[in-house]
């Protein structure tokens, strides 16, 4: 029961504490600041000979969504409408979040290279519910559309992890300027994680005798900070950057342009982190129970052996569904992300693209096609505007700036605006912002002019 109670306890902590980056929309993949070198592509050309990005004005990167309903869905008037909820369900649903938040960002450039180096703070997560699970609690087990079938709860798990990432990279300027390379080496550092490998649960309920028949198993992977039942974290911050939980990460990417076309495509976050502090896994092997009710004539003829017959119930339940717990170091990958841009030039500083984009979101593939375009306003401000088909049922309209002021870059940028203006309405919320300090201009092929 102590584990069962510290199991617990973790999974809220790290599933709740690792609050909502995701490139959900591909209008990032337009932005030419210092940071989508880091998040959208490393071939991106940032424009500068040297950047800064100072902590605390590094800004934010935060995003989350459901695959499900929206609040208006859930909501006729004032009251929840059950049924129109349930009509909105798929077999499985997906509610996540995840938040990049940039410590620190430094690049220069030396001729045809530019070098950079950071570090962040990130967190993500994803809860996986059946839809069946909550058909089942609004309908009862005993409804004629439940009876008689298996309601299938398969696929039902949280998935969450936080970690610091420090990165080093390069982007190189070649063939005059006709195409960029890039890629950068992610040094990751678990904080805590809770992985669920596997999950297969059912529940039946006999159409002739109403016997219930649970089935089920699960494999689920708990490691790094750890909620004890007094409630403090037992976690050794000391472990952060010392040989524990340590994990690789890498993004390739390239840009090549021919006359007013560009193909832009990237292999982002590609790679896993080692969990080795309080590291387990918990498996529950394939297990099923039939209750086929209680004997009503017994608690009649002896109301006290109710508690012992309630009592002997439970330890069938414990005893079938028991859960091994096994200290083992194990490997979480990242969430990997693969985006192809086409963008072409059709009027003095302006373009238009459009492309596809995708990842892996803890283990769950999101996917999306993009198009829009930006204009450029000499060296001051830069415009952008694009909207993305996101996982074939949702249409997010996004837009974004660039001013500039001085050495001064503040950006903003939205996947989602009416997401943001009416978020009752949306499934997908997601906006960055940030300010970098930004020197110079290189001339083609990477020659710097004076900083400006």
């Amino acid at each position: 029961m102590q584990n069962c109670k510290r199991f617990l306890t973790g999974l809220l902590a790290v599933c709740f504490a690792c609050t909502a980056q995701a490139q959900i929309d591909g209008l990032a993949s337009q932005s030419q600041v210092p940071t989508a070198s880091v998040t959208v592509n490393p071939a991106l050309d940032t424009q500068n000979n040297w950047h800064i990005w100072l902590p605390g004005l590094g800004g934010l990167s935060t995003a989350a969504g459901h695959s499900a309903f929206t609040l208006s869905d859930a909501l006729d008037g004032n009251y929840l409408d059950i049924e129109r909820v349930l009509g909105t369900l798929d077999g499985t649903n997906h509610l996540w979040t995840e938040t990049r938040v940039p410590v620190f960002q430094g690049g220069f450039r030396v001729r045809n290279l530019y070098f950079r180096l950071g570090a962040a703070a990130v967190s993500e997560s994803r809860l996986a519910y059946p839809g069946e699970l909550l058909e089942l609690a609004w309908k009862g087990n005993g409804h004629p559309d439940l009876i008689g079938r298996r309601l299938n709860f398969d696929g039902f798990g949280v998935n969450a992890k936080g970690y610091t990432d420090v990165y080093l990279g390069a982007t190189a300027n070649l063939m005059e300027g006709r195409l960029n390379i890039g890629g950068n080496v992610h040094l990751l550092n678990g904080i805590g994680t809770i992985y669920t490998q596997n999950s297969r649960f059912g529940l039946t309920t006999d159409a002739e005798d109403y016997t219930l028949t649970a089935d089920g198993e699960f494999d689920l992977l708990v490691g790094g900070a750890v909620l004890l039942d007094s409630n403090v974290v037992e976690f050794d911050a000391a472990n952060i950057g010392s040989g524990v939980n340590l994990g690789l990460a890498v993004d390739l990417g390239a840009s090549f342009s021919l006359e007013d076309w560009t193909l832009d495509a990237s292999v982002m976050n590609l790679g896993g982190i080692r969990w080795e502090e309080n590291a387990t896994q918990y498996t529950l092997s394939d297990a099923e129970f039939s209750f086929s009710g209680f004997d009503l004539q017994e608690f009649i003829d002896n109301p006290d052996s109710t508690e012992a017959v309630l009592n002997t119930v439970v330890d069938s339940l414990t005893t079938v569904f028991s859960v091994d717990e096994t200290p083992t170091s194990f490997r979480t990958p990242t969430s990997a992300r693969v985006q192809v841009t086409v963008r072409r030039s059709l009027w003095e500083g302006g373009q238009v693209y459009a492309g596809f984009n995708s990842v892996r979101r803890l283990g769950e593939p999101f996917n999306g096609m993009h198009f829009g375009a930006s204009h450029q306003f000499g060296r001051v401000l830069t415009l952008q505007a694009g909207a993305q088909w996101f996982e074939g049922d949702q249409v997010l309209i996004g837009a974004g700036f660039a001013l500039r002021a001085g050495p001064v870059l503040l950006f903003a940028q939205s996947g989602n605006i009416p997401g943001l203006v009416r978020p009752e309405n949306h499934k997908t919320w997601q906006g960055s912002f940030g300010l970098v300090l930004a020197f110079g201009r290189p001339n083609v092929g990477g020659e710097a002019t004076g900083a400006r």
